[in-house]
Formats: structure tokens, sequence, C-alpha cells
């Protein structure tokens, strides 16, 4: 009785429709996570390369800002942040430019940055190849 009754329940289900929708909401996943984490993941898989640490001076940065017109007047938005810093291995200096995104998991580090509150940082880079360097933003 109850077998029956279920069976005609899904019988009776539209399932084009359902794949329609499943479809479509796995697709709007797919672009949340491309849009939202793909920088964090890129810089991730970029940091496990790399198998030294050491303090690094801060030159300089550049705001890669843009500019956006909405009904309650023009914003600036904050795409990415291009900082200039410099670091010391093996008695030999390396200055280095990197555009750090501006995602939730980097906002502290780029909000420390751009009210000049810290003028060192911590970088990442191989040993064998100092010239592959990252900045941590944790």
């Amino acid at each position: 009785m109850i077998q029956k009754r279920i069976r005609e329940t899904i019988q009776t289900w539209d399932w084009k429709t359902i794949r329609q929708v499943s479809i479509l909401l796995a697709l709007l996943l797919a672009v949340f996570l491309v849009v939202f984490k793909f920088p964090d993941w890129k810089r991730e898989v970029v940091a496990s390369k790399l198998d030294n640490q050491t303090t690094a001076d801060i030159i300089s940065f550049i705001p890669l800002e843009e500019m956006s017109q909405t009904e309650m007047g023009n914003n600036l938005i904050l795409h990415a942040i291009e900082i200039t810093y410099r670091f010391d291995w093996n008695g030999k200096q390396f200055v280095r430019t990197e555009k750090v995104p501006n995602t939730i998991k980097n906002q502290p580090f780029i909000g420390k940055v751009m009210n000049r509150s810290i003028e060192t940082c911590q970088v990442q880079f191989q040993s064998k190849n100092p010239v592959e360097s990252q900045l941590v933003t944790d």
C-alpha cells in the first residue's frame, strides 16, 4: 500500500524540470566558486610549492581600483593591491612585485598594508630559486 503510493507519487514528478533545475543550480555553484574562491585556491597551490620563509620589507603598494557608477553615486571598488617588497636570502637581495587579490581571506592583510600599520611581512619562497616567492597574507 505504502509502496504503491510512493511509486505513484514518484511517477507524477516532472523529472525533466527537476533535472534542469539541478543543472542550473550546479552551474551557479560552479560560477560562484570560480569567481570567489579561485584566487585563494591559486595562491594556496603556489604556496604549497614554496619551501622557505623569511621577513620582507614592504617598499610600496598600489591599490588596483575601478570606478563603479550606481544610483547612489560613484564608488571605488578595490580588486587587488600590487605590493613591491624586498627580502634577503644567502647574502642576496631580491625585489619582487605581487598582486594580492581582494578576497575575504586577504582583506585583513590588505587593510593593514593600506593603513600603513605594517612595514614588514612574511614571504615564502623556493630555496633553489628565491625569485619564485609569494607574500604570506594569513
